[in-house]
């Protein structure tokens, strides 16, 4: 290994970065969708016991969600977010909003099984719409909390500020695979091409 190469990650080709990077938003936006819909399915069961939809039936479809879509897009999110940022200049641990992403990721994923998951498993096996009501406030103020903190995740993937985690170097001669910034100017065509 020549001393141009150390300290080089593996790179996603260009085609892979944008298949990778596409796998992430689909997975991250279907996660967020399915959030937003427990959310409301869990607002639905705490304001209106006596409705259409009984806090037990609301509950019911919230297991259903989580099951089928949360579960699946948050482990997608999850992984196709580790093959990005590890193929990518961004790195996982070089650049600080991408771990406080990593980080945001993993605790939206722990509080839904510990809190959601748990409170949802307890209304189902109670059976009783007393204590599906009960559950859905903490249902409802966990599920708007990782709205926000998905609204975090999205604002840091936009904008993507600048700055390091201190003591790591960028590897010398990475490409700027993941910048938002696009090139504006075409090249200027020579004199003969003018003709």
């Amino acid at each position: 290994m020549g001393p141009e190469q150390r300290g080089r990650r593996a790179q996603l080709s260009p085609a892979a970065r944008k298949a990778w990077l596409l796998a992430h938003v689909v997975f991250s936006v279907g996660w967020l969708g399915a959030g937003a819909a427990n959310v409301s399915l869990g607002a639905h069961a705490w304001s209106r016991p006596g409705g259409e939809l009984t806090p037990l039936l609301a509950h019911h479809a919230i297991r259903l969600i989580d099951t089928w879509v949360v579960i699946p897009a948050a482990f997608g999110a999850l992984i196709s977010g580790l093959v990005v940022s590890l193929g990518t200049r961004w790195g996982l641990f070089v650049h600080w909003w991408v771990t406080i992403k990593l980080v945001l990721t993993v605790v939206v994923i722990l509080a839904s099984t510990v809190g959601i998951g748990r409170w949802i498993e307890e209304s189902v096996a109670d059976g009783t719409p007393a204590a599906a009501q009960a559950l859905s406030a903490r249902i409802v103020a966990l599920g708007v909390g990782n709205l926000l903190a998905f609204g975090v995740m999205t604002a840091l993937s936009v904008y993507k500020p600048r700055g390091t985690i201190r003591g790591i170097r960028k590897p010398p001669g990475n490409r700027d695979m993941g910048s938002s910034r696009v090139a504006t100017r075409l090249p200027r065509a020579s004199a003969s091409e003018r003709k």
